[in-house]
């Protein structure tokens, strides 16, 4: 029997190339001239929160980092901006798997130095900074975490903030915010612009325990740089390689524990989006509107037993008057691990108001899932 893996786009490593699965835990390692070399990770304890999985490249390793919460049940689960356990997976390219942690961070790019992380602060804004001289000493400081498996996490004051690292060929290169945010005001008050300038720690050079700016840029903002939005791996740019995991051991997650009132909070979670969907809306003078135009004899069903619980939500729309359309929504992962549909109730609406709904021809018993 074929079990396909679904990997991420590949990653490159010295002579070696890393396959890792977009959801379960396994990477194959494929040296020149070598078999390949499966490894896996079931057993690692991610929470009960099904996590955000992304996959990033260093020299000498590929990162596997699952971001979510162990903890915390409901629409804020994974955080507001960002905060979020990590748990973040090194695969050696001699097929080497080692494991850390960070809590309450935000991963800000993978070197050969190892995993770094930042602890979620938020700053406050001067909105009288109109992007003039600073003041001799000005700083706004960040601590940043180098994490490496079986080594003690390290530790690196900067005195400007950092938003991502990363290593490329002149050394490791830090992009960081020079200045505080300018302020712009318009007819609508207040707009900020963000500056942004690379500094590089050339390579060979020892990792410092603190970095400032101006030992880097003596005057001046340095080199800016554009908003650069790098895309993370995703289902949709899957790597093609054709590679079979039978009679691989360890290729699926051990299953998860969530309690009784852990997974009566999942489904709470999802159904008390829907509960009122013929009266979502409310304006001020208290009249109530339906989550989208159209939206009537709303229904909320759950289906299934852990971890094959769905939340089916059936209703009639002018869409397809000769039946009802249907979401149907997962609420466990195949470890059994929450998932979080913080805004379910706003997918379908927009979904709804843009016609973004599949041919009706498609329905089955009059019912259409959508």
């Amino acid at each position: 029997m074929v079990d396909q893996m679904h990997p991420f786009p590949r990653v490159a490593v010295g002579d070696a190339v890393i396959f890792v699965d977009q959801t379960r835990p396994v990477a194959v390692v494929r040296g020149p001239g070598l078999p390949d070399h499966p490894v896996s990770w079931p057993e690692l304890d991610i929470g009960i929160i099904s996590p955000e999985i992304s996959l990033l490249s260093a020299p000498d390793a590929a990162w596997v980092v699952y971001a979510g919460c162990a903890d915390e049940i409901g629409p804020t689960a994974l955080g507001p901006h960002g905060i979020q356990d990590i748990t973040a997976v090194r695969i050696g390219a001699d097929g080497s798997v080692g494991h850390v942690g960070a809590n309450r961070s935000r991963v800000l790019g993978a070197t050969r130095h190892g995993l770094w992380t930042a602890p979620f602060e938020v700053l406050p804004i001067d909105e009288s900074y109109s992007g003039g001289e600073l003041p001799e000493g000005w700083a706004a400081p960040m601590a940043l975490e180098v994490h490496m498996p079986t080594q003690a996490t390290r530790r690196v004051e900067f005195d400007r903030q950092v938003e991502s690292v990363g290593d490329e060929e002149a050394g490791t290169s830090f992009l960081v915010q020079p200045s505080p945010p300018v302020a712009h005001r318009d007819s609508d008050g207040f707009c900020f612009e963000y500056r942004r300038a690379t500094l590089v720690l050339p390579v060979g050079a020892e990792l410092p325990a603190r970095v400032r700016f101006r030992d880097f840029v003596p005057q001046g903002w340095g080199e800016l740089v554009e908003d650069r939005w790098e895309d993370e791996p995703s289902a949709s740019s899957a790597d093609p390689e054709d590679i079979d995991l039978d009679g691989i051991p360890g290729t699926r997650w051990n299953r998860a524990a969530p309690t009784a009132a852990q997974e009566l909070a999942a489904v709470h979670g999802i159904t008390g989006q829907f509960a009122n969907m013929e009266a979502y809306w409310r304006d001020a003078n208290g009249e109530s509107f339906p989550i989208a135009d159209g939206v009537s004899d709303a229904r909320v069903d759950v289906e299934g037993q852990w971890p094959q619980t769905r939340v089916r939500i059936s209703f009639r729309h002018p869409y397809y008057p000769g039946g009802r359309l249907r979401r149907s929504i997962r609420v466990f992962d195949e470890a059994g691990r929450i998932m979080i549909h913080e805004y379910a109730g706003i997918h379908l609406m927009e979904d709804l108001d843009t016609n973004d709904l599949p041919d009706i021809g498609e329905e089955h018993g009059s019912v259409l899932e959508i």
